[in-house]
């Protein structure tokens, strides 16, 4: 109900409508980078249309790019299969994307929910919670970089959270991806590093009196190289 809810949501709502800083029209005119557009819409259309990033930072264009190059390469792809080339339309496209990104932070919270919370009743308030609470689900309509930035945020407890239990390479470096890519997502994922980085000074302590020093700093000397 959950995934649902986020797909109907998305292809229900355009990709100009009740959004956050995606800046699309102005009184009809297509606000592309050269029309003046200094929104979501303008920083991903330039990347679609010169693959290359803007020259000059405004507005939205100061955040990392990993949400707009995704759109403007989901655009690429769809231009190809269904021969379209409106870039309205093409961007419009991208709420299949968003939509997507969604359900993929619903399955993770769901995830995050079962590591952490043991009864069946917490977890089906939890989860109940997170699946039909509105802003969850109206962010999957939302063309900007939220959605991408909170995925991340969510894999990078979860991963912490797991190696804290096992202390395993791949949770670790599964961790630093997820926190690299929040960070290319949106700045402000950065701060999930504060409370990961408390689950990471807590098993290093752990560790040191266990006499598992040196194969704990080697992982979080690759968790740092790969951030």
């Amino acid at each position: 109900a959950g995934f649902s809810m986020r797909i109907g949501y998305a292809f229900y709502t355009g990709a100009s409508t009740r959004q956050h800083d995606v800046e699309m029209y102005y009184n009809d005119l297509l606000l592309t980078y050269e029309n003046g557009g200094q929104g979501h819409f303008a920083y991903t259309a330039y990347i679609f249309e010169h693959w290359a990033l803007p020259n000059e930072i405004k507005w939205q264009f100061y955040h990392p790019p990993l949400w707009h190059a995704l759109c403007a390469l989901f655009m690429k792809v769809y231009s190809f299969f269904e021969r379209e080339t409106d870039l309205a339309t093409l961007y419009n496209a991208c709420m299949i994307l968003s939509s997507y990104v969604a359900c993929i932070t619903l399955y993770a919270c769901k995830k995050l929910i079962f590591e952490i919370i043991p009864n069946y009743k917490g977890r089906a308030i939890s989860l109940l919670l997170i699946s039909f609470h509105s802003q969850f689900f109206i962010m999957a309509g939302w063309m900007n970089n939220e959605q991408l930035a909170l995925m991340f945020t969510i894999l990078s407890i979860y991963f912490a959270i797991r190696y804290h239990k096992s202390n395993s390479w791949v949770n670790i470096v599964m961790c630093a991806i997820s926190i690299g890519c929040g960070m290319m997502s949106k700045i402000s994922a950065a701060t999930i590093a504060l409370p990961v980085g408390i689950i990471f000074i807590y098993d290093l302590v752990r560790n040191i009196k266990e006499k598992k020093t040196l194969s704990t700093l080697a992982q979080f000397g690759v968790f740092l190289l790969i951030c």
